[in-house]
């Protein structure tokens, strides 16, 4: 997160930025990473908005993350296809829904 994090403190002024939350990549109930446990991120995969949000504003608020956040609706209008188990790269979707 410290790369993102520098990249914006140095540009931010030159750029706009905005991450937006699509869904958990590493979830306790589908592919949990030692290192979610070791930073004590650990998350189900968000089944409401409200989830969503409560993680989103967990994360912002403890690592005080200064980029300007963003959170998907819960059909992930971003693309995201979840026909595909742990798909790891946006649908075709990705870019239309970007310039949208």
């Amino acid at each position: 997160m410290g790369d993102v994090v520098q990249i914006y403190e140095d540009y931010k002024d030159r750029a706009d930025f905005l991450t937006v939350y699509v869904r958990e990549a590493h979830p306790t109930d589908e592919w949990q990473m030692k290192s979610n446990v070791k930073d004590d991120v650990c998350y189900a995969q968000p089944k409401t908005l409200e989830q969503r949000v409560a993680i989103a504003n967990d994360f912002t608020k403890r690592f005080k993350f200064p980029l300007p956040f963003g959170i998907d609706d819960m059909p992930i209008a971003a693309g995201w296809d979840h026909s595909i188990t742990n798909q790891k790269k946006p649908a075709n979707g990705w870019p239309r829904a970007m310039a949208r």
